[in-house]
């Protein structure tokens, strides 16, 4: 009360002051959908304090970084503009056994002259005089409903979704296929070919890839294209003339892409022209090529010499097959030509050549030959914490064919075709085999596939003359 006070010591009152009438915060969302990001909390107006003192408008902003749930936040907030509201302060000298206040204890004051009886204040300083023992405090007034929450002072509040919206598959945009060949020298078309054309603006794409099957479902040429940015490729690799494809690609890039719709493209009837053959030169032989025959220059109908007419009738005197004679039509060939030099990594593949169905248990042939960098030194670097280190290890080349067949719409295990060894004489090791592929199968596939004994990061070529031929055989 009153009467507890040293009035001979200062006293002090003060009931004016800024008081806040809107409040801004931040505030860091709990939910881990929300990302523990920091969002703007709904700005809270009071408009009745407001016109009770126009000239004490002011505006608080405040940072709660502590405060991670959004209706926390709020209560702080709305707490913070009813205590700006209490503005009375008192400075009081108080005897000794005050000297128990601290700094945010609450005292409850009776005073006739001020009209408290029993008013809630906090002790919000405290000096105490080490002379006199008498303990100076100042007092700020407090309301215990200033704390109180009701949900009718909720603002209702919305936080964005942080959802991950995953990436749609890309497509291959303007993806367009035509008819096309290749000119020789006069700028005559010589074969033919297919040109694929799309939008080579692209940013992060490393390739394309594309896939080219014959409509009576024969064939499928398959292959990729590096520079996507030329934005056209011309595919003569596999092609016959006069022939019906569908095709379609996708692009190579780090992530999900999708391929595109199968389309059309008949290919122009551009076959051996009699030009291509240098019939002098057959001449020189002893040859002659004419109205659809080849024969021999002495040629005479059943007397003397030979001939092989376009309809596949054949005249021979007497006929000897050193190595094999094949009875029956050969249809489905698919050929596979890679002459150059290239560095295949480890694990990885040289060559994929894949075919259509074998309806029928039928035997295909398959030859393949390729040449392959026997084991020798290569010199690595690598790093460590006192900088480059070079050394030399042993390298072996491992190639292997293999085989897997795709029946009922299922991928079988590879099969062993070739194993060759890696050590040899001279710096190239040729190999090949010739084997046989029995059906039926919806499709098969045989690669080339590249291991060496350990990880280099040479790039030293390894595999050259790649040659795979399987050759289909009707009974």
């Amino acid at each position: 009360s009153s009467r507890d006070q040293i009035v001979t010591e200062l006293t002090w009152l003060n009931e004016n002051g800024f008081v806040t009438t809107t409040v801004k915060g931040d505030f860091v969302v709990a939910d881990p959908e929300a990302l523990w990001e920091p969002r703007d909390a709904p700005a809270r107006y009071n408009a009745e304090y407001a016109l009770a003192d126009p000239a004490q408008w002011r505006v608080a902003e405040l940072t709660l970084s502590t405060a991670p749930y959004p209706n926390q936040v709020q209560r702080v907030m709305r707490a913070y503009v009813e205590e700006e509201q209490r503005v009375v302060r008192h400075v009081l000298t108080l005897p000794t056994d005050a000297l128990v206040l601290e700094t945010l204890d609450v005292v409850a004051w009776s005073s006739a002259r001020h009209e408290y009886d029993n008013k809630a204040f906090e002790v919000s300083s405290h000096i105490d005089p080490l002379i006199s023992g008498t303990q100076r405090v100042t007092l700020k007034e407090r309301e215990p409903d200033d704390a109180e929450w009701s949900s009718s002072f909720e603002i209702t509040t919305t936080i964005g979704s942080s959802f991950v919206t995953p990436l749609e598959p890309q497509e291959v945009t303007d993806f367009a296929v035509a008819p096309s060949s290749i000119e020789d020298e006069n700028g005559i078309p010589a074969r033919p070919a297919i040109l694929l054309t799309w939008d080579g603006d692209q940013e992060d794409v490393r390739g394309l890839e594309y896939e080219i099957r014959a409509a009576d479902g024969t064939s499928i040429v398959t292959g990729s294209v590096l520079n996507v940015a030329e934005g056209s490729f011309t595919v003569v690799e596999g092609v016959l003339p006069n022939k019906d494809y569908l095709v379609r690609a996708r692009f190579v890039v780090y992530r999900p892409t999708i391929w595109t719709d199968l389309l059309p493209v008949k290919t122009l009837d551009l076959k051996i022209r009699p030009d291509d053959i240098d019939a002098p030169a057959f001449a020189v032989s002893g040859l002659l090529i004419f109205d659809g025959k080849l024969q021999s220059s002495n040629f005479v109908a059943g007397e003397l010499g030979w001939q092989i007419t376009e309809d596949g009738q054949a005249e021979f005197n007497d006929l000897i097959a050193r190595s094999s004679l094949q009875v029956g039509a050969v249809s489905d060939v698919y050929e596979l030509l890679a002459p150059d030099e290239v560095h295949v990594p480890d694990n990885s593949y040289a060559q994929i050549m894949t075919f259509g169905a074998l309806e029928d248990a039928l035997v295909q042939h398959f030859y393949v030959s390729f040449q392959y960098r026997r084991a020798g030194s290569r010199t690595r670097t690598t790093s460590n914490s006192d900088g480059p280190v070079t050394s030399t290890r042993n390298v072996e080349t491992d190639p292997i064919v293999r085989i897997r067949y795709f029946k009922n719409g299922v991928w079988s295990g590879y099969g062993t075709l070739l194993n060759p060894s890696s050590y040899g004489s001279g710096a190239w090791r040729g190999t090949g085999t010739l084997t046989h592929i029995t059906g039926p199968y919806d499709a098969a596939q045989i690669q080339l596939l590249v291991e060496h004994d350990i990880d280099v990061t040479d790039t030293l070529t390894n595999i050259r003359h790649v040659w795979m031929r399987v050759q289909g055989v009707v009974r």
